[in-house]
């Protein structure tokens, strides 16, 4: 396996992945980061496709160095060359706050998603409508490859599903989890409904709880904005609206806490067997 040596900032490899820090710049080349050891094992794991490896010269020094050789090796990229620098060029590609000395990164090809996941039998599938919060996106996705979700559609509103942030919440879950990307909330809706699944919008003011409702067969669970949850003429648009019952003293849950709880429920009457 080959080590390229990069001495400057300015080298054209190291300026795209800065680039790769903003929507524009991952939209722009199809590429997104996946920073440390771990993440870049589950990328490999769930035949996510390897663009470029990138590591410190402290990474390289270090015991690490050998094991990543092996585990890029074990997966036929023997002919990856891996792009060493300094450790003072390594944290400006970083989007880490604590960048550690023996660092690194892979980027990896955006996936084509694809969205036969809608004619599976029986499909559980997420719909996200203005999910902003990167911390919330990824343990969404976490939480959805957990239980058995067959795919997630996320409306335009939503936060790009590659920002780094995102990548590192899901842990891994992003390079399994099929999703559909930038459909206005009633396309997503409109599709679900032409694949005979039904739409069920996540409302605190609902009539029936979520365990009152039959899950078994293919569904769609809605859950909206973490500021304004999901848009009155948006919950109109679905067949069924659903609380999650909780302790009167307590206002309201985090949206990903929701869908990790009603992703429970769907698991549950579904008796874990997962799609």
């Amino acid at each position: 396996m080959d080590f390229v040596s990069v001495q400057s900032a300015s080298n054209p490899l190291l300026k795209k992945i800065r680039s790769l820090h903003t929507k524009q710049g991952r939209h722009e080349h199809c590429l997104f980061i996946a920073e440390g050891r771990k993440l870049i094992e589950e990328a490999l794991a769930k035949g996510a496709s390897i663009a470029h490896v990138i590591i410190s010269k402290s990474f390289y020094k270090a015991a690490e160095q050998a094991d990543l050789e092996a585990l890029l090796l074990e997966h036929g990229l023997g002919k990856l060359s891996v792009t060493m620098v300094e450790d003072a060029l390594f944290k400006p590609l970083s989007t880490l706050e604590n960048v550690p000395e023996a660092s690194v990164l892979a980027v990896i090809k955006t996936p084509d998603y694809k969205s036969d996941f809608l004619n599976q039998k029986d499909p559980l599938v997420v719909i996200l409508d203005g999910i902003q919060d990167p911390g919330n996106m990824g343990t969404i996705i976490r939480s959805a490859l957990a239980m058995g979700v067959s795919g997630i559609i996320m409306t335009k509103g939503c936060v790009d599903p590659f920002n780094p942030k995102v990548v590192r919440g899901a842990s891994g879950a992003l390079f399994q989890m099929p999703l559909i990307l930038n459909l206005t909330f009633e396309d997503a809706v409109q599709q679900c409904k032409e694949h005979n699944l039904k739409v069920i919008a996540m409302s605190p003011i609902a009539q029936k709880s979520l365990d009152q409702i039959d899950l078994k067969s293919g569904c769609a669970l809605v859950f909206g904005n973490e500021g304004n949850g999901l848009d009155k003429s948006n919950q109109e648009l679905a067949d069924i609206k659903a609380f999650i019952p909780m302790n009167k003293a307590s206002e309201s849950l985090n949206v990903a806490s929701s869908c990790a709880m009603a992703l429970y429920e769907s698991s549950r009457q579904r008796g874990w067997n997962y799609v």
